[in-house]
């Protein structure tokens, strides 16, 4: 095997340096005082072990976010900056995977932050879950279930025009801050308050890459419907077409590229009539 291109010390440095710029960008936004016992030198540390710890397992490399890049929200808010990327150490190359921060895609897309982690703890109860599953079979412990991960600190998400009294209402808006895998991108914008015009968007884009991948078997692969009778008795019969033919109606005349062009428009009607 090749060696590493980061060492596990050079990662820590690197993580030292992210949690750092984090601690010192978010001061104003993040105060810890009354609700959290960690100054703003325990926080950075805080967050440099939380995410060398991500770091040194995954094998990710921490990157500023500048250095990074940004991931695109299918034209529903502002590109989003990555924190992390992947690293394969036995080929020693850069991989696709990366890693953002929840709040930036909560700022990005108008998620109510309180929502969005509800639904983060729900997903992170799932990763467990087929882990332990997988770890179960194979008979070893892994990581590779989890993409979405808590660094296990209270900050403060709440607007500009909420007092931040440490009690009451206030503590509504204080919530752990979460790592997300790029991989859970469209599953994320699926749930999200822009979930129903995201999937209509992305329906053919979608549509052409499962018959990319199982054309010939969905071609093999009849449909039915449903009939019901005046007595309430129910029929199942053939409609003629398969599964295959299902998902050309879903892309229509679009071709591949336009499908594509149409997945990341964003909103094409008033926003008032999908976030409410």
């Amino acid at each position: 095997m090749p060696d590493p291109l980061f060492t596990d010390a050079e990662i820590v440095e690197c993580a030292a340096g992210l949690a750092w710029t984090v601690a010192e960008e978010q001061r104003n936004r993040w105060a810890m005082a009354g609700i959290c016992d960690l100054d703003d030198t325990a926080f950075a540390l805080h967050l440099r072990d939380q995410i060398a710890a991500l770091a040194i397992r995954t094998r990710s490399v921490p990157l500023a976010s500048p250095i990074s890049g940004r991931i695109g929200v299918f034209g529903f808010g502002a590109p989003i900056p990555k924190v992390l990327h992947g690293y394969d150490v036995e080929n020693s190359a850069f991989t696709r995977e990366a890693w953002f921060w929840a709040h930036d895609l909560s700022a990005s897309i108008g998620w109510d932050y309180r929502d969005l982690s509800e639904h983060l703890r729900k997903q992170r109860g799932f990763d467990l879950a087929e882990q332990r599953d997988l770890d179960e079979e194979r008979g070893e412990l892994g990581y590779e279930c989890l993409l979405h991960l808590p660094l296990g600190v209270s900050v403060w998400h709440g607007p500009a025009d909420v007092e931040n009294t440490g009690r009451g209402e206030a503590m509504r808006w204080w919530d752990d801050l979460w790592l997300i895998s790029t991989d859970r991108l469209m599953g994320l914008m699926s749930a999200s308050p822009w979930g129903t015009e995201f999937m209509e968007n992305a329906k053919p884009l979608l549509a052409h890459a499962f018959l990319t991948i199982n054309g010939d078997s969905a071609e093999q692969i009849p449909t039915y419907r449903i009939r019901e009778n005046s007595l309430g008795e129910r029929t199942e019969e053939e409609t003629g077409h398969t599964l295959a033919d299902m998902f050309r109606e879903d892309i229509g005349d679009l071709t591949p590229t336009e499908a594509a062009e149409r997945a990341i428009r964003g909103p094409v009607a008033p926003e008032e009539d999908h976030r409410g």
